[in-house]
């Protein structure tokens, strides 16, 4: 499934590129759905009730935009749709948190991630930096083991590493001291305090 601008119209589209609903992008409302979070809802304004509102599968997204998506998450959904929708008023300029997870922006070619800031909860960091090389940057000496999810949202790949060089990454069976996040792909990194290991995997 994709999700394309059209003139003036948001275009929903099935996997053969036929448009199944057309919705007008200054009247739109993105709702996350009150049970199912493989759900978010697209409502157009001139209709009455979220009753009428276009059910729309996350799961089966694979482009917003220009964007490709990898399995993608509702919090990453909304995410994609914002930066489409208006990326001067996007769910990015704000501390977010959606299904559990605190959602931050890497719109920057080098972005730190201090520890203290990734640690205390569950956090989702999406890259939207549109130029070729951008870097993640781990700073601070982590106390205890934690975990947190990054998601590539650029058109370029992206790098994880840490600022003094020092923390071993692994991924897809390699080590070393960054590694690599391809366009689209969303990761769950694992720290080990006892190992001292970023260990890496693709979600």
């Amino acid at each position: 499934m994709r999700i394309e601008t059209t003139g003036d119209f948001l275009a929903i589209k099935d996997n053969q590129l036929e448009v199944k609903h057309l919705i007008p992008k200054k009247g739109i409302f993105v709702h996350q759905h009150p049970i199912d979070n493989d759900f978010i809802l697209l409502s157009d304004r001139s209709k009455k009730s979220i009753k009428d509102a276009i059910r729309v599968r996350v799961s089966q997204l694979d482009k917003v935009g220009n964007y490709l998506v990898y399995n993608a998450s509702r919090g990453i959904a909304l995410i994609y749709l914002s930066i489409l929708l208006d990326p001067t008023k996007s769910i990015l300029n704000s501390p977010n948190k959606v299904d559990g997870h605190w959602l931050m922006n890497a719109n920057s070619d080098e972005f730190p991630l201090a520890y203290g800031d990734i640690s205390n909860q569950p956090t989702h960091i999406f890259n939207s930096y549109d130029a070729s090389g951008a870097v993640l940057l781990l700073e601070d000496a982590p106390d205890d083991s934690f975990s947190f999810r990054i998601t590539n949202g650029s058109l370029w790949h992206a790098w994880l590493k840490n600022v003094d060089d020092e923390n071993i990454f692994v991924y897809k069976g390699r080590t070393d001291t960054q590694q690599q996040i391809s366009v689209g792909r969303t990761v769950q990194v694992d720290y080990d305090i006892n190992t001292n290991l970023y260990t890496i995997t693709d979600l």
